[in-house]
């Protein structure tokens, strides 16, 4: 049985080596890691529920923080990085890419909202994840 830490430490390295984790500007950080002032092209994650069984399964959310247009004193979505770096993120589960022990599929369509805190626009992922637990 795999602890969430374990879970969470596992996919940071998969999110981190991945094509989408090179892409961005900043850094990958997990849960409450990443600096309150960067304004950096930054991924955040986090593990976010599970269930324990020999099969365990649960949901690994990935926020990816992204620097808005500015237009006429509006902080508009960039949507061609947006929408590149939502592909990014299917590709990395879609691109045959793997993890030992784990199967990774998204969990619903990605999310673009913007955040007042940071002045940032984030991209709202999930990952679902099954790992087959062999000493259950």
């Amino acid at each position: 049985m795999l602890t969430p830490n374990e879970i969470e430490r596992t996919m940071y390295q998969f999110v981190k080596a991945s094509a989408l984790g090179k892409a961005i500007g900043g850094d990958v950080y997990r849960r409450n890691k990443r600096p309150s002032e960067s304004r950096d092209e930054d991924i955040v994650l986090w593990h976010s529920a599970g269930i324990d069984d020999q099969i365990q399964t649960g949901i690994v959310r990935l926020n990816i923080y992204t620097a808005p247009n500015v237009r006429d004193n509006t902080n508009t979505n960039d949507e061609a990085r947006c929408g590149a770096l939502e592909r990014l993120f299917y590709d990395m589960l879609d691109g045959g890419a793997t993890v030992t022990g784990y199967s990774l599929r998204t969990d619903g369509s990605p999310r673009v909202d913007y955040d007042p805190d940071t002045k940032q626009f984030v991209i709202a992922c999930r990952i679902r994840y099954q790992y087959l637990n062999l000493d259950y």
